[in-house]
């Protein structure tokens, strides 16, 4: 399940497939939603998830690549302005 809402400027993403799913989580989804400010906006990552048992990590462990990603998202967008 992939949506994209314009109107709240948001992306909802779910992971179906990888070593991650298939060792850790019965299920996780993860959002992204830029929130402008006056100059820019702020991001929101958020997620949503159910471990296969209690010996999974929690989620955040995955923060360090959705931080890399906000980075390359943040110098691609301010070289195209």
């Amino acid at each position: 399940m992939n949506e994209i809402d314009e109107k709240n400027m948001s992306v909802r993403y779910s992971y179906h497939d990888g070593f991650i799913m298939d060792n850790y989580y019965k299920s996780l989804t993860s959002k992204l939603q830029a929130i402008p400010k006056d100059k820019g906006c702020i991001v929101k990552w958020s997620f949503e998830y159910e471990k296969i048992n209690d010996d999974a990590p929690d989620a955040n462990v995955h923060i360090d690549f959705l931080l890399a990603i906000s980075k390359d998202m943040d110098a691609h967008l301010c070289r195209a302005s």
